[in-house]
């Protein structure tokens, strides 16, 4: 049935967004991170 993989679709896509967000948050928290420790190091 194609409406059955269009849905699957649609989730996996949904998906993939929220892990790249998800991936964002995290990298940006590490680079706060790092410019808490090493100030002036990092522009």
């Amino acid at each position: 049935s194609r409406k059955k993989l269009q849905k699957e679709s649609k989730s996996k896509k949904i998906y993939k967004l929220l892990d790249k967000s998800r991936y964002q948050k995290k990298i940006t928290r590490g680079i706060k991170r790092v410019q808490k420790e090493s100030p002036g190091e990092l522009k």
